[in-house]
């Protein structure tokens, strides 16, 4: 994991293969049968559930790291192991300012599928395929919405320290 930008502070780890085997390809696929933006009134996110628990290798990786960053011990980090699902492309491509201080203290990007960068307040940081981003819930930050499909999985956890 690396410090990637100072302002705001974004720490970046790029980890290929840790999806479930065409886990992008069934997004997609699901995506465009079922259009859940067709029913979205401010909500830009989808929840998206493992009750197989496969996507726990990518949470795992994501605790280890913030646990080193943050210098948390594992008796303060209180898991959450709930993914949301950011998609875009022609047909839905809606974005708005918003930050995540009310539900974590840290958050975690994993970007599937991505073309466009994600804006803070002082910086714009465009991310790779395979990327994990990680940043403090308080940043104020906007994802670019893309024509092509965009893929995003987000990662949070608390902490009371």
């Amino acid at each position: 994991m690396k410090q990637v930008c100072n302002d705001p502070v974004l720490y970046s780890k790029i980890i290929p293969n840790i999806l479930p085997k065409n886990f992008k390809e069934d997004i997609i696929y699901l995506w465009n049968k079922y259009k859940p933006y067709e029913k979205y009134t401010l909500e830009y996110n989808q929840e998206l559930l493992d009750k197989e628990k496969r996507l726990n290798p990518l949470y795992d990786i994501f605790i280890e790291n913030v646990k080193d960053i943050f210098d948390l011990d594992k008796r303060i980090i209180i898991e959450k192991r709930k993914y949301w699902l950011y998609v875009t492309n022609d047909k839905w491509h809606s974005t708005h300012w918003h930050n995540h201080k009310s539900t974590a203290s840290i958050v975690g990007v994993y970007y599937v599928q991505v073309d466009t960068p994600i804006e803070f307040e002082n910086t714009t940081y465009q991310p790779q395929n395979n990327e994990l981003l990680i940043f403090d819930g308080k940043l104020n930050h906007k994802p670019i919405p893309s024509l092509n499909t965009r893929i995003s999985i987000n990662l949070e956890v608390n902490h009371n320290k």
